[in-house]
């Protein structure tokens, strides 16, 4: 009885475990993701930037 009782309670503890550990990767996923984004508009704003001050300098 208390061996069923503590498997029931140990597969209870592993499945909140894994719910918890797949949300925390959604959500760092997510993050990665929205860093990936921010570096592309900040290169982006780089290259405009590079691009003006050689079209000022040729003129």
């Amino acid at each position: 009885m208390f061996i069923t009782f503590f498997i029931v309670l140990s597969i209870c503890y592993l499945t909140f475990f894994y719910n918890e550990h797949v949300e925390c990767e959604s959500e760092r996923q997510a993050l990665i993701a929205s860093i990936q984004q921010l570096r592309k508009i900040s290169q982006r704003k780089k290259r405009r930037k590079t691009q003006k001050r050689r079209l000022k300098s040729t003129n």
